[in-house]
């Protein structure tokens, strides 16, 4: 059932992105958009700092690794140790142009401060730089070979190699040592090896020349001897941090998730040097840190990108949430007086204390802030950077709740449970509910008694109230009026709070625990609403029989499950992973979900050497951490195995170690996201991972991992796709929408048998309205779990034709309207509503109207009939039947009349009722008219009284 998708060792701030080969070059080179100041070029990450590239020189900013570690514990400012020195190209070229080369697929932005315009984004990255005609005829071209850092003189043929000259500035010390040269600074040695030059000729072959450094005080030349000057000359050094005792900036990887489509975030905290405005040994407080959130593909194999965040303080990411355009949330904490904000909007604009809440949105392309603003009093939000967690969630409707703690007695509250701060000594937890633009606070309410209170998780249930878990040490903590332990056990208790969703109340609560120190860290909610609570104890926690449990270590992982009303136990268990007296060594759980099959998975750390492991375990020697899996009845352990890097001391900053802040997302599919800081390189990472080592032997590096439990079981989920109304017999091709599912019962609602096809075809006999219900069921080890979905089927009657007679006159259109709304086909073949016609005939039209069946009108179209003239006129001139009149179709024919010899005496080719016989004599006279176009041809007698 374990299958391991992916691991990476991504080397998450301060250092630069790694592309998706195994073997990619570690060093590459950030474009300036205004990130850095003005004369920076390109900037990139090396072990113990930063290279910033110039155009005349370099620098480097190198800290040492005790901030790097620093990263873990920042509350109290430190002391950095620091180096930076510059080497000068003298008489290069300023104008020479600096260039990337061979762009990377990845890129940075940068919101730094509150000034939009001081953020770039979409900042390029390159595997190497050139410096074009540096000096005349040589090139100068930064890039990695052999997983070194390296920067080439490239001289066309004949070029001096003595024009190249470079002077050092802010080291200690500068000499050659059997070749190489070696960079002494107050933090270690950096040395560049002995050059290796050569020339090539015309075919392109290479042909090594002895090359060597000439360091005259603190300038450095290149003697070349023995060159063909024909030829073009290439000269490399090579530089070697493996004797620096530093780290690269400072890490810790504290956040890790994955977005609908599975593409992975995550988000820690970084020291990077700045750009060095004087040379030589320093000693600085704590400049403050920025959060990096990075963004994966789904396999781990490529960096989509890097965004930073921050201001002059320091920040820490703490949670993630993605809203429903799967845009990342994050919850951070930040003492900066100018974290990054929108021009306009935001909750609140201004750092209330020492230490505020941020929240931001960004876009999922990490390029634009959508939403960012404080949330705190004039206190510290958030508590020790690493050491307390807090919680974000998304509700349905786009609602952001927050979850965690505060020491402020103004935390901005509005229509709580509890407005006012419980106590004014301690610190209290605090749940607030803003709108998704983190514009408005909707609600926000205290949660805490008279001792510490924290808030580590929430959870949305169905019915849109919250259940909150955390832990407290208060006797008279707000439990609710109803709940499980209504008495505190005497130390740190964890608890989990049904609290309503509009925050005015406390629906339910319970105190969970031992004697001895006790805290609730996560809360989830399975398939039939009962309440999963996961968190440590230092105590032997109390266990319901036939669970499967472990009890060979102290400090124990326990899983807790209750009713929705939080008054009675289904079953509860733990399992023992160190031996250990307080939580300050080790941060025992660090993730726990359900799946879609119903299974409790939690990973957590461990310093045991005998966790339990099932025959499967993936990794059966003691690692760093422990990943489980129990029955959804905790009867059964399904799988146990080590994972990750050595296993250490927790608060030493040890080879590995974790901290309880820490964030990592368990998915319905079973799907565990999990980071870890270490200086190891025995993280088991799997080939073709964006980062897959460290760079350098000693920086502080994060890693993130993706495992599976259940081989990338789909949440369970009945779906149909909607269905039309039709006509009896009403024939219905169903579309099986549903995911994570294997077995299929259509209950179809007229009668008919059960069908367990995936997408079956089923027609309904008579009209009527049908419920069709669909159950699925997933695999077979997911059994006892179900998902139900039902569609209304709507069949009518068949309507009766509809008839419509009308004559058409001839040569003249007549428009036939079907009228009504759908879409039409005429027997003509034209599908518009209207149609016209000339000619007599039978016209129909089927009408499909959405939902109701396809009516059928038919229109009879036939001739005008035509009256016969009258034929008697009596032109006397008293306006009374004066005129001879040809009706109906005859207008307008062509007119001959006859009198009775046959002599034609009147003659009109259009003829329009006029005719009054002038000066013929009373009688009998004979017509004829014709309409050829209509085929009309008609004779008759007239007769003429006077």
């Amino acid at each position: 059932m374990k299958k391991l998708l992916f691991t990476l060792w991504a080397v998450i701030m301060g250092l630069s992105a790694h592309a998706a080969e195994l073997m990619a070059p570690p060093y590459q080179f950030i474009a300036n958009k205004g990130q850095w100041p003005t004369q920076v070029r390109f900037a990139a990450d090396v072990p113990g700092g930063r290279l910033f590239l110039e155009p005349t020189g370099f620098s480097y900013n190198l800290q040492a690794q005790d901030a790097g570690h620093h990263a873990d514990d920042p509350n109290t400012p430190q002391l950095i140790r620091g180096h930076s020195f510059r080497t000068r190209l003298l008489g290069a070229q300023s104008v020479s142009p600096a260039v990337g080369e061979l762009l990377l697929p990845t890129y940075h932005n940068y919101f730094i401060g509150n000034q939009p315009s001081e953020w770039a984004t979409q900042v390029p990255l390159f595997e190497a730089v050139r410096y074009r005609q540096l000096y005349p005829g040589v090139d100068m071209v930064w890039h990695t070979a052999a997983r070194q850092l390296k920067y080439d003189y490239e001289l066309t043929p004949g070029t001096d190699p003595s024009l190249i000259r470079l002077q050092y500035e802010g080291l200690d010390g500068l000499e050659v040592v059997n070749g190489a040269l070696q960079l002494h600074t107050s933090l270690g040695v950096i040395t560049e090896q002995a050059p290796v030059a050569w020339q090539t000729d015309a075919s392109g072959r290479r042909h090594p020349v002895e090359c060597h450094y000439v360091l005259t005080g603190q300038e450095v030349r290149f003697a070349v001897r023995q060159r063909n000057p024909r030829w073009a000359l290439t000269i490399d050094p090579a530089l070697i941090f493996s004797t620096y005792s530093s780290a690269s900036g400072g890490l810790s990887a504290n956040v890790a998730a994955a977005d609908a489509q599975g593409q992975v975030y995550t988000a820690g905290y970084t020291i990077t040097p700045p750009f060095p405005v004087t040379v030589g040994a320093y000693q600085t407080q704590d400049q403050g840190a920025d959060i990096g959130l990075m963004k994966l593909n789904p396999t781990g194999t490529a960096l989509l990108f890097a965004t930073y965040l921050g201001g002059s303080g320091q920040e820490y990411p703490l949670d993630m949430a993605f809203g429903s355009n799967q845009e990342p949330i994050l919850l951070n904490i930040s003492s900066a007086l100018n974290y990054p904000l929108l021009p306009s909007g935001g909750y609140d604009r201004t750092k209330g204390g020492n230490q505020d809440y941020v929240i931001t949105r960004l876009n999922t392309t990490g390029t634009q802030l959508r939403g960012s603003t404080y949330l705190g009093g004039a206190g510290t939000e958030g508590g020790s950077l690493s050491s307390n967690a807090s919680s974000i969630t998304v509700a349905p409707n786009g609602d952001v709740l927050v979850g965690g703690i505060t020491g402020s007695s103004d935390f901005p509250t509005r229509n709580g449970v509890q407005n006012t701060r419980p106590s004014s000594t301690s610190i209290e937890g605090v749940v607030a509910r803003l709108d998704g633009g983190l514009n408005t606070l909707i609600w926000s309410t205290y949660l805490g008694g008279s001792g510490e209170d924290q808030i580590n998780d929430i959870v949305l249930a169905a019915n849109g109230s919250l259940y909150v878990c955390g832990s407290t040490n208060s006797p008279n903590f707000p439990l609710g009026a109803a709940g499980l332990n209504r008495v505190t056990f005497g130390n740190t208790d964890g608890f989990v709070l049904n609290l309503s969703g509009t925050g005015n109340s406390i629906v339910s609560g319970t105190y969970l625990g031992t004697t001895q120190a006790d805290i609730a860290r996560f809360v989830d909610i399975d398939a039939s609403g009962r309440i999963l609570v996961a968190g440590a104890t230092l105590g032997g926690y109390p266990t319901t029989a036939g669970v499967f449990q472990s009890l060979t270590a102290t400090g124990r992982v326990f899983i807790h499950c209750l009713n929705p009303a939080l008054t009675q136990t289904a079953f509860a268990t733990q399992i023992g992973l160190n031996n250990a007296t307080t939580f300050l060594d080790s941060n025992y759980i660090t993730g726990f979900g359900i799946d879609a099959c119903g299974r409790l998975l939690f990973s957590a750390y461990t310093t045991l050497q005998q966790a339990p492991l099932s025959t499967d375990a993936l990794q059966r020697n003691p690692r760093s951490l422990y990943l489980c899996a129990l029955s959804g009845d905790a009867r059964t352990l399904v799988y146990g195995s080590y994972f990750g890097g050595p296993q250490g001391g927790g608060s030493n900053f040890s080879q590995t170690h974790l901290h309880f802040a820490a964030s990592n997302q368990i998915t319905r599919t079973g799907d565990l996201y999990h980071v870890e800081c270490t200086t190891s390189n025995q993280f088991p990472t799997t080939p073709g991972v964006y980062a897959p080592a460290r760079i350098g032997t000693s920086n502080n590096a994060g890693g993130i991992f993706k495992f599976s439990f259940s081989g990338g079981l789909a949440p369970l989920r009945a779906s149909i796709a909607p269905v039309l109304p039709g006509c009896a017999p009403h024939l219905i091709q169903f579309t099986n929408t549903s995911m994570g599912g294997s077995h299929y019962r259509w209950n179809f609602g007229d009668g008919s048998p059960i069908d367990t096809s995936f997408s079956p075809l089923h027609s309904f006999a008579t009209a009527g309205r049908y419920r069709v219900r669909l159950e699925v069921r997933p695999p077979a080890q997911c059994s006892n779990n179900s998902d139900t979905t039902s569609v209304l089927v709507v069949a009518t009657t068949a309507l009766p034709p509809v008839v419509h007679i009308d004559s058409v006159k001839c040569g003249q259109p007549l428009e036939l309207d079907a009228r009504g709304t759908g879409t039409y086909l005429w027997n003509t073949g034209q599908t518009t509503r209207t149609i016209t016609v000339s000619e007599p005939g039978s016209y129909s039209v089927a009408t499909a109207t959405p939902g109701q069946c396809i009516a059928e009108q038919r229109f009879e179209i036939k001739p005008l009939t035509f009256r016969r003239p009258p034929n008697i006129i009596t032109p006397n001139h008293d306006d009374k039947n004066d005129y001879f009149k040809l009706l109906g179709p005859l207008q307008g024919a062509e007119l001959r009349v006859f009198n009775r010899w046959g002599k034609e005496v009147f003659h009109s080719r259009q003829y329009d009722n006029t005719w009054q016989a002038d000066s013929q004599p009373a009688g009998i006279y004979y017509y004829l008219a014709t309409r050829p176009e209509c085929g009309i041809t008609y004779k008759g007698w007239l007769e003429i009284t006077r």
